[in-house]
């Protein structure tokens, strides 16, 4: 099978897009991407400013028609949200091509132009699912598949020391705001916090103001050095965000064995088993928090046992195989 994908930028980092160009490459599927031209990008890209000219948009589309016209593609496939995919899209479905979009939020289905060039979305939560709903997207339209990850490329840790792994945004007014209210009475416990563009003035000013010597930003750390940390950590505490990247960070901390403390709204608890291979908590009550922290900071065996489920839970329903077959039965239905 031949499939053009059309992520917004082709990144060679283990981002969904090029974790799937590598299951269907191994699966032996032919994936050609098309994306703005960023950094070592495809040779099927284009140039384009941070805002998208209508005439950029028409130029876009001529040249995606161009390569479908030379591909002859049996799948169009798009990742994220992009302003040029009614355009592109337009262009497949002239030539009776099925468009098939993953979706990390709900924002692009407000558009009903966007939305019927579209034949299936996949979303891998019905947090996410109930959101598109409520804006209008089909129900048929909707199809849940869960993410995958690759095992074989962590190693399992269950052994733990005694400080905590913060994983996701820094926004004061989100919840690590409510975990740094946590840490003010937790000043015995060493925290590291890795967040992804993170400000570092911003961290700073947290930190001054709310004198949390025991908060430790992570930015200086290579990969292999991050994933050291985190393996190593007692728990990997996770906040809830309206999209669905944090269960990657969910996904990422189970294969390296690691029980995670995850807040207890959007898509997060579809992925974590309360008292099983993690913890909840109420994700707007720091005491809550502090609480649940303090406790499993002292409870290395617990911390352990949780993390041991959370590696079997990995390896049995998030991998490439099973993934595979489930968006293998979805494009059999389009093709």
């Amino acid at each position: 099978m031949k499939i053009i994908t059309a992520p917004k930028f082709y990144y060679k980092e283990e981002l969904l897009e090029q974790k799937i160009t590598g299951l269907f490459h191994s699966n032996g599927h032919q994936i050609i991407p098309f994306s703005e031209k960023f950094d070592d990008s495809p040779v099927f890209s284009f140039n384009s400013g941070r805002e998208y000219s209508f005439l950029e948009k028409i130029n876009t589309a001529k040249k995606f028609a161009k390569l479908l016209d030379i591909a002859s593609p049996n799948l169009v496939w798009g990742f994220g949200i992009n302003s040029y995919w009614q355009f592109i899209f337009t262009e497949a479905k002239k030539r009776n091509i099925p468009v098939l979009c993953n979706m990390a939020n709900s924002g692009f289905v407000a558009n009903t132009f966007y939305a019927e060039k579209i034949d299936r979305f996949v979303v891998s939560s019905n947090f996410l699912k109930k959101l598109m709903i409520k804006k209008g997207a089909s129900q048929n339209k909707i199809k849940l598949i869960r993410d995958f990850i690759l095992p074989e490329i962590y190693k399992p840790e269950y052994e733990s020391k005694a400080y905590i792994v913060y994983l996701g945004g820094l926004n004061p007014a989100n919840e690590f705001g409510v975990l740094v209210e946590a840490m003010k009475k937790l000043k015995h416990i060493k925290l590291y916090v890795s967040a992804e563009r993170i400000d570092k003035v911003e961290f700073e000013k947290i930190k001054e103001k709310k004198n949390l010597r025991n908060l430790k930003l992570t930015d200086r750390l290579k990969k292999e050095e991050l994933h050291t940390l985190v393996k190593n950590a007692r728990i990997i505490v996770i906040p809830s965000l309206e999209s669905d990247y944090s269960q990657n960070s969910v996904l990422q901390s189970y294969a390296m064995g690691k029980a995670v403390l995850a807040a207890n709204s959007g898509a997060i608890p579809e992925y974590v088993q309360d008292g099983t291979d993690g913890i909840l908590y109420r994700h707007d009550s720091p005491e809550e928090l502090a609480e649940k922290i303090e406790f499993l900071s002292d409870q290395s065996q617990i911390c352990s046992e949780m993390g041991f489920i959370a590696r079997k839970k990995v390896e049995l329903f998030y991998t490439p195989e099973v993934y595979y077959e489930n968006i293998m039965n979805l494009i059999a239905d389009l093709i």
